[in-house]
């Protein structure tokens, strides 16, 4: 499942490409087609490769066991794999894709899960046609996988962008210029050693595959007065040279040409670790889930990179697509004080438990769950920070316990106004004495028991104790209750807290994806309306789910506040009313049904001050004459 060698870590900065794919435009998407179309229609079979005559091929071995070519189509997929013999169990080929994931999305291209039905290894490095956006280390940390893979006799690469051309010719000019300088003292007579390693990898590739269009000439026809960097139109081999200066300032002079390529990784990821991952977040959740190497495993895995190329997808809903997006961005977290490995984990099994969800996409998200749950078996935490881990979960477990008990006692045993027009006996199982409460005291009761109940599955307490603070915040302001049953529902609103609750239901709002349609598609009943979030877009949602947003956006008291959006989401009679929530779409009715679970409870002594506060004084009050 998991790498025996080192596998070269790319930095946060290099992975963003990974985790933010390019969003493709008609115009980018018609360029594509019409050049890709182009390269195929031009070029040879090389089944039919005549050496006595000059044609263009659909790849070329430029180096032993090294084939260089264009994007592979699913007629050209077979032959590639039965000519070579990559089928045979002693030989692996891996495929190299050097372009944008929603490239290998077009139509007739093969894609990665297909790869991986045939035994073959997919590999995907994000670069943009007709541009060099790539960083130096990605460049590096390709080259040395592949030295890494020709290393193992029998194994083949096979390297594309859409021709084969400048993109997967930047990568493949970069390994010879490190590794392969033996194939070029070979052409010494029509190569000039004088010139630069980089310029003289991509004569070489040129002589060997007449496709190669690096624009090495431009150097030549400056001449040698002139730095690389300064010569316009040779952005890529620019970019090549800064990899290869990088990786002689890693490993110096001494011995790199000798150099095992585990041993130059292991160089490689201490650069990489030391530079270029932030190494003062405080991860919350998996460790494991929150490191360097983690997110570096995944985007070798050909569901992720299946999962990119569905992104670019038109076959996908514009929701599906912006879910996965989502995903992607909050798994990346590279600019977060905090890595939280559990919103996302969530995320991706309500994503793959999505009724709308197609088949291939739910496959694709199953073996990613798997891969995730396998690597926290695999890379557990340390032992001290598992410890400390445990030793505060349970602490805030036992707090919420001791405060339920608190509460349920508080209920029975002391009087309450006796104000309310539906009252109930309640009383402890062997005990005789009764009291007699409301409804909404009742209904508080009875979560709280449940809670306490040994059947209970979540044995945290946090969502009963939510709960109890949701029906606080809706009764406390309710003309219904008296004043001094409003002064207690109070009490037990005050166990959340008001500020965070407010931030957590805020990017709650701007992150779902809310239907503007009703259950059956229909319009009935449904009033919509638009909200921009914090991040600059505009978003149509449902209209009370604006009112809400807009309530988070006011000034004034945090609690006000919070009253006024629990009050919206559980008590409006138009919003709660039987025909409404028929028609509303599931989506939307469970956003209110569940809105507890995005208030944020107190902890520590603000928690038990909050209970103190309900406990006896708010209790004991005098009935109503």
């Amino acid at each position: 499942m998991f790498r025996i060698k080192p596998l070269p870590l790319l930095s946060g900065t290099a992975l963003q490409r990974y985790f933010e794919p390019v969003k493709p435009t008609l115009k980018t998407k018609m360029d594509f087609w019409v050049s890709e179309g182009l390269a195929q229609k031009k070029s040879v079979p090389v089944a039919s490769k005549n050496k006595n005559k000059k044609e263009d091929y659909l790849y070329d071995e430029v180096l032993p066991h090294v084939y260089l070519g264009t994007i592979v189509r699913e007629e050209n997929m077979r032959s590639i794999i039965d000519r070579h013999g990559f089928i045979n169990k002693n030989h692996q080929l891996h495929v190299f894709s050097i372009v944008d994931s929603w490239e290998l999305g077009q139509e007739k291209e093969v894609q990665p899960q297909v790869w991986k039905k045939f035994n073959v290894i997919p590999h995907l490095v994000p670069v943009t046609d007709f541009a060099s956006d790539i960083t130096p280390e990605s460049i590096l940390a390709t080259v040395y996988q592949m030295r890494q893979i020709l290393e193992v006799p029998g194994n083949s690469i096979y390297i594309h962008c859409k021709a084969g051309k400048a993109r997967s010719a930047m990568i493949v000019a970069t390994y010879i210029a490190l590794f392969g300088k033996d194939h070029l003292d070979k052409l010494h007579d029509q190569i000039n050693p004088d010139l630069p390693e980089i310029i003289q990898a991509a004569a070489y590739l040129k002589l060997n595959r007449s496709q190669v269009s690096l624009h090495q000439e431009l150097f030549r026809d400056f001449g040698s007065k002139h730095r690389l960097h300064d010569i316009n139109k040779m952005g890529k081999l620019q970019k090549a040279q800064a990899a290869i200066d990088l990786h002689h300032n890693l490993l110096g002079d001494i011995g790199k040409d000798n150099m095992a390529s585990d041993d130059i990784i292991s160089e490689f990821n201490k650069y990489m670790r030391q530079r270029n991952w932030p190494t003062d977040r405080t991860p919350v959740g998996t460790m494991s889930l929150a490191t360097l190497q983690f997110k570096n495993e995944l985007i070798q895995t050909p569901a992720f990179q299946q999962l990119l190329v569905m992104v670019g997808n038109s076959d996908l809903s514009a929701n599906a697509r912006e879910a996965i997006r989502k995903l992607l961005k909050n798994i990346y977290c590279y600019n977060s004080h905090e890595t939280n490995d559990a919103n996302w984990r969530i995320d991706l099994k309500n994503l793959h438990m999505n009724q709308d969800a197609s088949p291939e996409l739910k496959k694709v998200l199953g073996e990613l769950i798997s891969f995730t749950n396998k690597y926290v078996l695999a890379h557990p935490m340390p032992e001290f920070i598992l410890e400390n881990k445990k030793q505060q979960t349970s602490q805030l477990i036992n707090q919420y316990y001791s405060v339920a008990r608190k509460l349920q006692s508080s209920l029975i045993e002391n009087p309450w106004p006796q104000t309310s027009r539906h009252l109930h006996n309640v009383s402890f199982k062997n005990d005789s004495k009764k009291n007699r409460i409301p409804t909404p005291a009742k209904n508080i009761l009875n979560i709280l028991e449940s809670g306490l109940s040994p059947f209970n599955v979540d044995n945290t307490m946090a969502l009963p104790l939510k709960r109890i603070a949701a029906i606080g915040l809706v009764e406390c302001h309710s003309s219904r209750n008296h004043n001094n049953e409003q002064h207690i529902y109070a009490g037990f609103a005050d166990l959340v807290d008001a500020e965070k609750s407010l931030a957590a239901i805020k990017m709650e709002i701007e992150q779902s994806n809310f239907p503007v349609h009703g259950r059956f598609e229909n319009k009935f009943g449904i009033s919509k309306d638009k909200i921009l979030t914090t991040e600059g877009k505009t978003k149509t949602v449902p209209r009370n789910i604006a009112r809400a947003y807009a309530i988070c956006n006011q000034q004034g008291d945090p609690m006000e506040k919070l009253i006024r959006i629990m009050g919206i989401f559980k008590h409006n009679p138009r919003n709660q009313s039987l025909i409404t929530r028929f028609f509303r779409h599931d989506i939307t009715e469970n956003f209110y049904r569940n809105a507890e679970r995005h208030l944020v409870l107190k902890t520590g002594n603000d928690l038990q001050q909050a209970v103190d506060q309900v406990y006896v004084p708010r209790m004991v009050v005098a009935k109503k004459k």
